[in-house]
Parts: structure tokens; C-alpha cells; sequence
């Protein structure tokens, strides 16, 4: 936003006596009806649905082991054999691990799985115009990701578009690795210099990694700015 020139100004919020307390950075009130926001993510609210997935699942995992263990104790014949002592031992430690990490359903699923990043993102700058998520990937503006995609023309003065993904997270690199790998998107270099050679004819693969990038399009009448703020990491 600094870079493309568009200023920020604190917002206040007013108590129940009267006063003001600052609340939020924002655009000023001249600019919040004709700012419009666009998202960009090819993998939009992946890592959260994941996270929550595998939660469940080991809950559902432990529990089914600690039940199937309590069965096979209450019928072992000598209580006291090695056998046994294993296997209090390990219901213990079941008992313990489901004490300390249960599962209970987030009542937040919708907001963490869905793509909402245009929203969220224009609701804390204060922008009123259109807003909407695509289906893109991060990358460099010469690739079919961000600009081309822009169709807001005629409803705003300008346009704020961001885009982000990350599929090498704890959660998602043990499904997006495989994924990329088995349908031979992914390089499989041993050396990164052999696989980061973008624009020459030995390039086989991506190299898989996270990224996000912002840019700003203004009209002609607005200032006509367009500023690209690239941030990505392999």
C-alpha cells in the first residue's frame, strides 16, 4: 500500500462514554467505496481443512486402539505376564495422549476452510469495493496468474489484488509432495542450482515452495499506478 502510494489513516472507534479509542489502520473515507480487492490462491484454505482432518483421524485412531487394548486386557488370562504389563502400559499412555490433545470440532471450520482472503483483507483496510477470490497460482506477472485475471473495470478506481500459497507447511507438504511428484510437476534434483534455471530448455520441473505477492492497478483517472510487490520462498 505504501509502495503504490495509497495512504493509510487510524480509524477510531467510539465508546459507550463518548470517547475515542484508535482501532485499525484504513483507507480514508474517499477511497473505501472505489477500492476493489481481488485473491489469488490455487490452494485456498488446503492446510486448515488438512490440520483439521488429521486431527480427527488420530483422535478416531487412538480411541479405536485404547477400546481394542481394554478388550484384550480384560481377557488376558494372567494379568500379571509381560504381555500384559505392555499392554496397561500402553493404555495408559492412550488414556493420557486423548486427555491432552481430544478433538472437539472447531466451530470455525467454514471460516478457516473456505477462501476468504478478499474479504477479510478488505474489511481490514475498510475497501467497499468489489471484491472476489480466484483460482491462481503465485506466480511472476509475465505467467497467467494475477493481471490477466483482473475484470473489476468500471466498478472501481482501483484494484488490490494478493495472492499467496504454501503447500510445503507441516500439513500439506505429505499430500501436495507426493501430488506434484506423481504427476511429474516437481523437480527432483538433487542440487537446487540444477532445478532453479527458469528460462532454460534443461528446466523439468518446479521446485516446490511458498510465495505471495501483491499488486495494485489503478485507473487512468486514479493516478494510473501499477505496483508490484513480489515475496516468495522456496
Amino acid at each position: 500500500m505504501r509502495d503504490a502510494g495509497i495512504p493509510l489513516v487510524m480509524r477510531y472507534k467510539t465508546t459507550t462514554k463518548g470517547t475515542q479509542l484508535p482501532e485499525r489502520w484504513g483507507l480514508p473515507d474517499a477511497m473505501r467505496d472505489d477500492t476493489g480487492v481481488i485473491f489469488g490462491s490455487a490452494f485456498p484454505g488446503y492446510d486448515s481443512l488438512v490440520e483439521i482432518m488429521s486431527g480427527y483421524f488420530a483422535d478416531h485412531a487412538r480411541r479405536e486402539e485404547l477400546a481394542m487394548l481394554e478388550k484384550w486386557s480384560a481377557n488376558a488370562a494372567n494379568g500379571h505376564s509381560v504381555l500384559g504389563q505392555e499392554m496397561a502400559r500402553r493404555i495408559d499412555e492412550l488414556r493420557a495422549t486423548i486427555e491432552q490433545k481430544p478433538y472437539v470440532f472447531d466451530r470455525r471450520f467454514l471460516l478457516r476452510v473456505l477462501s476468504m482472503g478478499h474479504s477479510q483483507f478488505a474489511e481490514l483496510i475498510g475497501a467497499r469495493g468489489p471484491n472476489t477470490q480466484i483460482n491462481a497460482l503465485v506466480q511472476p506477472p509475465r505467467k497467467q496468474s494475477r493481471s490477466p485475471k483482473i475484470g473489476s473495470a468500471g466498478r472501481c478506481r482501483r484494484v488490490i489484488v494478493i495472492s499467496a500459497d504454501d503447500v510445503t507447511s507441516d500439513n500439506m507438504i505429505g499430500w501436495f509432495g507426493p501430488g506434484f511428484l506423481a504427476s511429474g510437476a516437481a523437480a527432483t534434483d538433487e542440487k537446487v542450482e540444477d532445478a532453479a534455471i527458469p528460462f532454460d530448455r534443461r528446466r523439468h520441473g518446479l521446485i516446490m515452495g511458498m510465495g505471495a505477492a501483491a499488486l495494485v492497478v489503478e485507473s487512468a483517472e486514479a493516478g494510473g499506478n501499477v505496483v508490484f510487490s513480489p515475496s516468495a520462498k522456496s
